[in-house]
């Protein structure tokens, strides 16, 4: 969402020698930040394999998208910045767009999540059935294609035919493809926003719907369970067949209500995780969205504008690991034993 007409700016400033002022100073903060943060959930993910669940997927997806952006876009962002002009040259700029399609891919990875969420509310015995560590894989490889079918076309005919000389500005050239430029901007930006925000109250309803008609079950277990423990502490005389039935059961029933504990404690942080990172977003993205609508449309050049959102926006990127560590207690827990093992349990 970002830079999509960023670069345009450029052409209108005038050469001047290199100088850090605040944006590429901020670009390079969070360039930094954003590094090590992905960094870091993408190491504790490779390190624990238990990590590695059907959910935990599209996280890695994400923190890889947002790592990829980074190394991508920042240097080129920096570099920009420490002049007036764009001097890097046509393959640079090149890059530089190509980058649009990173940020599209992050962006719809996170409605991938919040599709997830979606499913499982709305239809948790078919999701329980059929979400496997494939399913998630192959959701996350049609995100990617998705985002190039829609993206690419464009892209290579605007570089062949209608980008202007790069002395000019870096920019794509919305104008010669005004249907392509604005149909992409709402596919792969604007609408993916647009659906997490409305979804979002709907699997918040359902799953507090469910939180409250699951709260009665464990009560109801624990006594089972309890009656039957005691059961098998009882005297035994070894005679009785029955008894070693039913410390059987006691085990099974101890060993189910643990996996019912572990399958609420992941929901409850796939609905914090989802939470959190739709505030986020709110905060984040949407200035960037309705700049760039009214930019669309409105034919308005506000550089100020333009640049607080394109930072608002590239924040994401360090918000969406902060997000990932608090919300999803065993990534918390391996992260914490990374960074401060002395600590760690």
């Amino acid at each position: 969402m970002a830079n999509n007409t960023t670069v345009s700016a450029y052409s209108e400033r005038e050469a001047d020698s290199s100088s850090w002022t605040a944006m590429p100073i901020c670009y390079l903060v969070i360039m930094i930040i954003a590094t090590i943060s992905n960094g870091v959930v993408l190491y504790v993910f490779a390190r624990h394999p238990h990590l590695r669940t059907a959910f935990n997927v599209y996280i890695i997806n994400l923190s890889m998208a947002n790592l990829i952006e980074t190394f991508m876009m920042m240097p080129l962002n920096i570099a920009t910045y420490l002049r007036s002009h764009w001097w890097l040259g046509s393959t640079a700029c090149s890059v530089f767009i190509y980058g649009l399609s990173l940020q599209a891919v992050a962006i719809n990875s996170h409605l991938l999540i919040t599709i997830n969420r979606m499913w499982a509310v709305s239809a948790p015995v078919s999701y329980r059935t059929y979400h496997r560590k494939k399913v998630s894989i192959c959701l996350c490889i049609f995100i990617w294609l998705y985002v190039h079918v829609v993206h690419t076309p464009g892209y290579v005919i605007d570089a062949v035919y209608y980008r202007p000389p790069v002395e000019i500005g870096c920019f794509v050239n919305g104008m010669m493809q005004y249907g392509w430029f604005h149909a992409m901007q709402f596919c792969l930006f604007k609408i993916p926003v647009l659906a997490i925000i409305c979804c979002y109250p709907y699997v918040a309803y359902k799953s507090l719907k469910a939180r409250t008609f699951r709260s009665v079950h464990p009560t109801t277990v624990s006594a089972m369970t309890g009656s039957d423990t005691r059961a098998v502490k009882g005297p035994t005389s070894g005679h009785h067949d029955g008894m070693g039935l039913t410390a059987d059961v006691a085990q099974d029933m101890l060993v189910v209500l643990h996996n019912r504990r572990a399958e609420s404690s992941r929901r409850r942080g796939a609905f914090l995780l989802l939470s959190v990172m739709t505030l986020s977003m709110l905060v984040f993205w949407t200035p960037s969205a309705v700049y760039y609508t009214v930019v669309s449309f409105g034919h308005v050049n506000w550089p100020a504008v333009e640049q607080a959102a394109n930072i608002m926006c590239l924040l994401e990127t360090i918000a969406d690991p902060i997000c990932f560590t608090l919300a999803l207690k065993e990534v918390r827990e391996a992260v914490k034993g990374l960074l401060l093992p002395w600590k760690s349990s």
